[in-house]
Protein backbone atom coordinates (compact mmCIF):
# COMPACT_ATOMS: atom_id res chain seq x y z
CA UNK A 1 0.00 0.00 0.00
CA UNK A 2 1.15 3.55 -0.88
CA UNK A 3 2.56 4.91 2.59
CA UNK A 4 0.56 8.45 1.70
CA UNK A 5 -2.66 6.78 1.56
CA UNK A 6 -3.84 7.30 5.50
CA UNK A 7 -6.15 4.56 6.44
CA UNK A 8 -9.40 5.49 8.02
CA UNK A 9 -10.27 2.28 9.96
CA UNK A 10 -10.57 -1.23 8.34
CA UNK A 11 -14.19 -3.00 6.79
CA UNK A 12 -15.31 -5.86 5.57
CA UNK A 13 -16.43 -5.43 2.10
CA UNK A 14 -16.98 -6.92 -1.58
CA UNK A 15 -13.90 -6.24 -3.55
CA UNK A 16 -15.04 -6.16 -7.43
CA UNK A 17 -12.00 -7.49 -8.74
CA UNK A 18 -10.82 -9.66 -5.80
CA UNK A 19 -14.93 -10.79 -6.73
CA UNK A 20 -15.36 -12.07 -3.11
CA UNK A 21 -15.02 -10.22 0.94
CA UNK A 22 -12.06 -9.04 1.89
CA UNK A 23 -10.58 -6.55 4.42
CA UNK A 24 -9.96 -2.83 2.79
CA UNK A 25 -8.53 0.14 4.25
CA UNK A 26 -11.13 3.06 4.56
CA UNK A 27 -9.61 6.20 2.80
CA UNK A 28 -12.85 8.21 3.33
CA UNK A 29 -16.18 8.78 4.39
CA UNK A 30 -19.18 10.83 4.22
CA UNK A 31 -23.11 10.52 5.89
CA UNK A 32 -26.16 11.61 4.57
CA UNK A 33 -29.61 11.91 6.45
CA UNK A 34 -32.93 12.96 6.06
CA UNK A 35 -35.80 12.71 7.50
CA UNK A 36 -40.35 12.42 6.41
CA UNK A 37 -42.35 15.07 8.20
CA UNK A 38 -45.21 13.87 7.12
CA UNK A 39 -44.43 9.89 8.46
CA UNK A 40 -41.38 10.92 10.57
CA UNK A 41 -38.99 8.09 9.03
CA UNK A 42 -35.86 9.08 8.44
CA UNK A 43 -33.52 7.87 6.11
CA UNK A 44 -29.79 7.77 6.74
CA UNK A 45 -26.64 6.27 3.84
CA UNK A 46 -23.10 5.93 5.10
CA UNK A 47 -20.48 6.21 1.93
CA UNK A 48 -17.01 4.76 2.28
CA UNK A 49 -14.45 4.93 -0.03
CA UNK A 50 -12.37 1.71 0.05
CA UNK A 51 -9.25 -0.26 -0.97
CA UNK A 52 -8.62 -3.95 -0.68
CA UNK A 53 -5.46 -4.72 1.02
CA UNK A 54 -5.21 -7.50 -1.29
CA UNK A 55 -5.42 -6.31 -5.16
CA UNK A 56 -5.57 -2.67 -4.29
CA UNK A 57 -8.43 -1.50 -6.05
CA UNK A 58 -10.13 1.21 -4.88
CA UNK A 59 -14.41 1.15 -4.98
CA UNK A 60 -17.10 2.97 -3.43
CA UNK A 61 -19.89 0.89 -0.63
CA UNK A 62 -22.99 2.64 0.64
CA UNK A 63 -24.81 1.44 3.51
CA UNK A 64 -28.69 2.57 3.70
CA UNK A 65 -30.93 2.53 6.62
CA UNK A 66 -34.22 3.80 7.38
CA UNK A 67 -36.15 4.02 11.23
CA UNK A 68 -38.60 1.60 10.18
CA UNK A 69 -37.03 -1.24 8.45
CA UNK A 70 -35.19 -3.52 11.83
CA UNK A 71 -35.13 -6.91 13.13
CA UNK A 72 -34.57 -8.59 16.16
CA UNK A 73 -31.54 -10.52 17.57
CA UNK A 74 -31.12 -11.93 21.14
CA UNK A 75 -27.12 -10.71 22.04
CA UNK A 76 -24.60 -12.91 23.48
CA UNK A 77 -26.87 -12.60 27.53
CA UNK A 78 -30.06 -14.01 26.13
CA UNK A 79 -31.37 -10.41 25.69
CA UNK A 80 -33.77 -9.06 23.21
CA UNK A 81 -31.93 -6.25 21.08
CA UNK A 82 -32.54 -4.30 17.73
CA UNK A 83 -30.44 -3.44 14.82
CA UNK A 84 -31.31 -1.49 11.98
CA UNK A 85 -30.99 -3.39 8.57
CA UNK A 86 -28.72 -2.60 5.92
CA UNK A 87 -28.95 -2.46 2.76
CA UNK A 88 -25.67 -2.20 0.95
CA UNK A 89 -24.68 -1.14 -2.87
CA UNK A 90 -21.15 -0.98 -4.20
CA UNK A 91 -19.92 1.18 -6.90
CA UNK A 92 -18.59 -0.28 -9.03
CA UNK A 93 -21.73 -2.28 -9.43
CA UNK A 94 -21.22 -5.82 -8.25
CA UNK A 95 -21.80 -8.35 -11.14
CA UNK A 96 -25.34 -10.03 -11.08
CA UNK A 97 -23.47 -12.83 -13.05
CA UNK A 98 -19.52 -13.41 -13.79
CA UNK A 99 -18.58 -14.13 -16.84
CA UNK A 100 -16.31 -16.95 -17.62
CA UNK A 101 -13.30 -16.76 -19.27
CA UNK A 102 -14.23 -17.75 -22.69
CA UNK A 103 -11.18 -18.67 -24.94
CA UNK A 104 -12.33 -18.47 -28.39
CA UNK A 105 -10.20 -18.39 -31.28
CA UNK A 106 -9.62 -15.27 -33.34
CA UNK A 107 -9.41 -16.71 -36.59
CA UNK A 108 -12.70 -18.44 -36.47
CA UNK A 109 -15.39 -16.82 -38.63
CA UNK A 110 -17.66 -14.70 -36.62
CA UNK A 111 -15.14 -14.78 -33.21
CA UNK A 112 -15.60 -10.58 -32.62
CA UNK A 113 -19.07 -10.86 -33.32
CA UNK A 114 -19.46 -14.16 -30.40
CA UNK A 115 -17.19 -11.82 -28.23
CA UNK A 116 -19.32 -8.63 -28.57
CA UNK A 117 -22.73 -10.03 -27.80
CA UNK A 118 -21.15 -12.01 -24.96
CA UNK A 119 -20.11 -8.98 -23.46
CA UNK A 120 -23.38 -7.03 -24.33
CA UNK A 121 -25.35 -10.28 -22.75
CA UNK A 122 -23.65 -9.82 -19.78
CA UNK A 123 -24.05 -6.00 -19.42
CA UNK A 124 -27.53 -6.82 -19.79
CA UNK A 125 -27.94 -9.36 -17.13
CA UNK A 126 -25.91 -6.70 -14.97
CA UNK A 127 -28.58 -3.91 -15.49
CA UNK A 128 -31.94 -6.44 -15.35
CA UNK A 129 -32.84 -6.06 -18.94
CA UNK A 130 -34.52 -9.26 -18.98
CA UNK A 131 -36.17 -8.81 -22.09
CA UNK A 132 -32.65 -8.06 -23.88
CA UNK A 133 -30.62 -10.82 -21.87
CA UNK A 134 -33.27 -13.45 -23.57
CA UNK A 135 -32.70 -11.95 -26.79
CA UNK A 136 -28.89 -12.06 -26.15
CA UNK A 137 -28.61 -15.58 -25.22
CA UNK A 138 -30.22 -16.54 -28.38
CA UNK A 139 -28.10 -14.12 -30.63
CA UNK A 140 -24.98 -15.77 -28.61
CA UNK A 141 -26.21 -19.16 -29.31
CA UNK A 142 -26.47 -18.12 -32.97
CA UNK A 143 -22.96 -16.32 -33.23
CA UNK A 144 -21.68 -19.32 -31.27
CA UNK A 145 -22.83 -21.76 -34.24
CA UNK A 146 -21.59 -19.68 -36.86
CA UNK A 147 -18.05 -20.19 -35.15
CA UNK A 148 -18.11 -23.69 -35.21
CA UNK A 149 -18.72 -24.14 -38.51
CA UNK A 150 -22.80 -24.12 -38.59
CA UNK A 151 -24.09 -22.51 -42.24
CA UNK A 152 -25.52 -19.01 -40.72
CA UNK A 153 -28.60 -19.23 -43.29
CA UNK A 154 -30.09 -22.54 -41.54
CA UNK A 155 -32.81 -22.21 -38.89
CA UNK A 156 -32.68 -22.31 -35.56
CA UNK A 157 -33.65 -26.36 -35.09
CA UNK A 158 -31.26 -27.14 -38.31
CA UNK A 159 -28.44 -25.39 -36.80
CA UNK A 160 -29.17 -27.67 -33.42
CA UNK A 161 -29.71 -30.93 -35.75
CA UNK A 162 -26.18 -30.12 -37.47
CA UNK A 163 -24.44 -29.41 -34.32
CA UNK A 164 -25.51 -33.06 -33.38
CA UNK A 165 -24.64 -34.73 -36.38
CA UNK A 166 -21.29 -32.80 -36.41
CA UNK A 167 -20.90 -34.20 -32.75
CA UNK A 168 -20.56 -31.08 -31.02
CA UNK A 169 -23.74 -31.43 -28.96
CA UNK A 170 -25.32 -34.84 -27.67
CA UNK A 171 -29.01 -35.05 -28.36
CA UNK A 172 -30.00 -34.70 -24.49
CA UNK A 173 -27.46 -31.20 -25.07
CA UNK A 174 -30.12 -30.68 -28.00
CA UNK A 175 -33.37 -30.71 -26.05
CA UNK A 176 -32.01 -27.78 -22.99
CA UNK A 177 -30.74 -25.45 -26.01
CA UNK A 178 -34.00 -26.29 -28.65
CA UNK A 179 -35.78 -24.85 -25.30
CA UNK A 180 -33.41 -21.89 -24.90
CA UNK A 181 -33.15 -20.91 -28.28
CA UNK A 182 -37.40 -20.40 -28.34
CA UNK A 183 -37.63 -19.05 -24.88
CA UNK A 184 -35.20 -16.38 -27.06
CA UNK A 185 -37.58 -16.62 -29.37
CA UNK A 186 -40.70 -15.59 -27.38
CA UNK A 187 -38.11 -12.41 -25.83
CA UNK A 188 -37.61 -11.31 -29.07
CA UNK A 189 -40.74 -11.65 -30.96
CA UNK A 190 -43.46 -11.99 -28.27
CA UNK A 191 -41.96 -9.62 -25.61
CA UNK A 192 -42.04 -12.34 -23.50
CA UNK A 193 -40.05 -11.49 -20.08
CA UNK A 194 -38.07 -14.45 -18.28
CA UNK A 195 -37.87 -13.87 -14.74
CA UNK A 196 -34.09 -13.60 -12.81
CA UNK A 197 -34.43 -17.75 -12.62
CA UNK A 198 -35.35 -18.39 -16.00
CA UNK A 199 -32.50 -16.66 -17.10
CA UNK A 200 -30.11 -18.33 -14.88
CA UNK A 201 -31.43 -21.44 -15.87
CA UNK A 202 -30.67 -20.53 -19.71
CA UNK A 203 -27.26 -19.35 -18.88
CA UNK A 204 -26.11 -22.17 -17.33
CA UNK A 205 -27.13 -23.92 -20.35
CA UNK A 206 -25.43 -21.69 -22.91
CA UNK A 207 -22.30 -21.39 -21.00
CA UNK A 208 -22.27 -25.25 -20.93
CA UNK A 209 -22.36 -25.12 -24.45
CA UNK A 210 -19.71 -22.61 -24.98
CA UNK A 211 -17.52 -24.19 -22.22
CA UNK A 212 -17.89 -27.71 -24.15
CA UNK A 213 -17.34 -25.97 -27.84
CA UNK A 214 -14.59 -23.89 -26.96
CA UNK A 215 -13.06 -24.30 -23.55
CA UNK A 216 -12.79 -28.04 -23.63
CA UNK A 217 -10.50 -28.62 -26.96
CA UNK A 218 -8.24 -26.13 -25.46
CA UNK A 219 -7.99 -28.05 -21.87
CA UNK A 220 -8.02 -31.76 -23.87
CA UNK A 221 -4.81 -30.01 -25.87
CA UNK A 222 -3.21 -28.99 -22.51
CA UNK A 223 -3.70 -32.11 -21.07
CA UNK A 224 -2.01 -34.11 -23.90
CA UNK A 225 0.88 -31.46 -24.26
CA UNK A 226 1.38 -32.42 -20.69
CA UNK A 227 1.15 -35.94 -20.70
CA UNK A 228 3.33 -36.31 -23.69
CA UNK A 229 5.69 -33.98 -21.50
CA UNK A 230 5.86 -36.54 -18.95
CA UNK A 231 6.08 -39.23 -20.93
CA UNK A 232 9.59 -38.24 -22.14
CA UNK A 233 10.39 -37.55 -18.44
CA UNK A 234 9.53 -40.91 -16.91
CA UNK A 235 12.94 -43.27 -16.52
CA UNK A 236 12.48 -46.50 -18.51
CA UNK A 237 11.28 -49.66 -16.51
CA UNK A 238 14.71 -51.30 -15.74
CA UNK A 239 14.76 -55.37 -17.60
CA UNK A 240 14.78 -58.20 -15.10
CA UNK A 241 17.80 -60.19 -14.38
CA UNK A 242 17.86 -63.71 -13.73
CA UNK A 243 19.50 -65.82 -11.30
CA UNK A 244 22.36 -67.41 -13.20
CA UNK A 245 21.47 -71.12 -13.88
CA UNK A 246 18.11 -70.66 -13.33
CA UNK A 247 15.79 -72.82 -15.84
CA UNK A 248 14.13 -71.47 -18.81
CA UNK A 249 10.64 -70.66 -19.18
CA UNK A 250 8.76 -71.53 -22.15
CA UNK A 251 8.97 -67.62 -23.29
CA UNK A 252 12.67 -67.79 -22.62
CA UNK A 253 13.24 -70.30 -25.76
CA UNK A 254 14.19 -68.76 -28.66
CA UNK A 255 11.49 -70.73 -30.96
CA UNK A 256 8.83 -69.75 -28.22
CA UNK A 257 8.38 -74.00 -28.02
CA UNK A 258 6.37 -74.80 -24.65
CA UNK A 259 7.41 -78.59 -24.82
CA UNK A 260 10.13 -79.42 -22.03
Amino acid sequence: MPDENISLGLKKAHCPTCQRQTNSDIRGKANQSESDDETEVSFNRDWYILQCRGCEEIFIQTIDTDSESYHAYYDHNGELQYALDETVGYWPKLPKRRMPNFVIDAALPNARGLESCLYELYSAIDSDLQILSGIGIRTCFDAASTCLGIDPALYFNEKLDALVTKGLIRSEERSLLDVVVDAGNAAAHRAWEPSPSDLGSMMDVLEHFLDKAFQQPVREKQMAVGIANMKEAIPPKPKRQKPAGSPQTPGDRPDGDPSP
